[in-house]
């Protein structure tokens, strides 16, 4: 018996987010999960995608739009996007908050899988505060490319203990695996891949 996924895909780029969701398909055929590579459009390129449907949140229209061709050009018809604010329009999609009738909204049954690739200063507070704070999100692949700085304080916000505050509403994620991934041969450059869970 396979597993009916929805995935959220994050990038963020210095002034915006992004996300891209993943919706169940009609059985309940298992899903590989889509991850993006970094592209000048910070929304990127999908991978390997079998029995979805993606949403990709990103604020700026330019990069939208290169996305579409991208996905065009790559065979990809699952795919749909939404040129606005992800930390806005993530708990909108997920239930949480009314949503605005031109967004799609997530079914409630089904994982919910973020994959975030943010820039070197990490991912802004308003991000990593939605990401916390919706219970619904299971599982957050993290892809750091700063992991001495910036992943540090995300980490902090991300898997702290529970606290009164807007920033740590939520329950915390645990690091369950790590790797380094060589983007930059020749270089000393590597990104890091971490797997977040939610704790339950």
């Amino acid at each position: 018996m396979g597993i009916s996924r929805k995935v959220l895909s994050l990038a963020s780029s210095s002034s915006s987010s992004s996300f891209s969701y993943s919706l169940p398909a009609a059985s309940s055929a298992s899903a590989s999960v889509p991850f993006p590579s970094k592209s000048a459009a910070s929304v990127g390129s999908i991978g390997s995608v079998t029995k979805t449907s993606i949403i990709g949140i990103e604020l700026c229209k330019e990069a939208v739009e290169d996305a579409k061709v991208n996905a065009e050009l790559n065979g990809i018809e699952n795919i749909s996007f939404v040129a606005k604010k992800a930390e806005d329009c993530l708990p909108q999609m997920l239930g949480t908050e009314k949503a605005d009738s031109s967004l799609p909204t997530i079914p409630t049954e089904g994982r919910v899988v973020a994959i975030v690739d943010p820039p070197r200063s990490g991912l802004h507070k308003d991000v990593l505060a939605a990401l916390r704070s919706n219970e619904r999100i299971e599982r957050i692949v993290y892809v750091s490319c700063n992991p001495e700085g910036s992943l540090r304080n995300d980490l902090l916000r991300l898997c702290g203990p529970i606290t009164k505050n807007k920033r740590s509403a939520g329950t915390p994620f645990m690091p369950v695996r790590a790797a380094a991934v060589d983007m930059f041969p020749m270089t000393p450059h590597t990104e890091l891949v971490l797997q977040l869970d939610r704790l339950r």
